[in-house]
């Protein structure tokens, strides 16, 4: 939980299956990559079967260079066949990056192909820079969104090039 890596970008995910995870309470704050790494507060890899349940978590001050490929997310999902819920999370992507890069800060990251993924009741937000003001609530790396419920979330975002919503790129 929290803290950078090179393990993982913008269009690939690598880790060890883990399923049904249950990832609750946290407090995880005060992120940023000096280099040129990716940073998140919580990342669930990629796995074939089993739900995951990332809940009631803060996570505030997150942010990255912003070179191509590096990600800068709050809650990183890796996607797969199994079923991930983010329920009751307070993401805050409000802390300026340390070099000014050029790629966005996403609030909450989805990665994979079509993930099943079921997004209720949270406070998505960013508004810190990294350098190109591209801030997300919500990314996807698949264009094709038909497994993704979202409801009863709070989204934000503020600075000249940010969206509440991205399909098809995380970057």
């Amino acid at each position: 939980l929290g803290g950078t890596s090179s393990g993982f970008s913008s269009s690939t995910t690598t880790s060890n299956e883990v399923t049904n995870a249950l990832v609750t309470k946290n407090v995880i704050g005060n992120f940023s990559a000096t280099s040129t790494y990716s940073v998140a507060g919580i990342w669930s890899g990629t796995a074939a079967t089993g739900t995951t349940t990332i809940a009631n978590n803060m996570i505030y001050q997150m942010n990255s260079n912003g070179t191509f490929g590096d990600v800068a997310a709050g809650i990183w999902v890796g996607g797969g066949a199994q079923t991930t819920r983010v329920y009751y999370n307070t993401v805050d992507m409000n802390r300026a990056a340390q070099t000014g890069g050029g790629q966005a800060s996403m609030a909450l990251a989805i990665a994979g192909s079509n993930p099943v993924v079921d997004v209720k009741n949270n406070i998505l937000t960013s508004t810190g820079s990294t350098g190109a003001n591209l801030n997300r609530a919500i990314a996807t790396l698949s264009g094709t969104i038909t497994n993704l419920s979202t409801d009863y979330n709070d989204l934000f975002v503020s600075g000249t090039g940010s969206t509440i919503a991205m399909t098809g790129l995380l970057t």
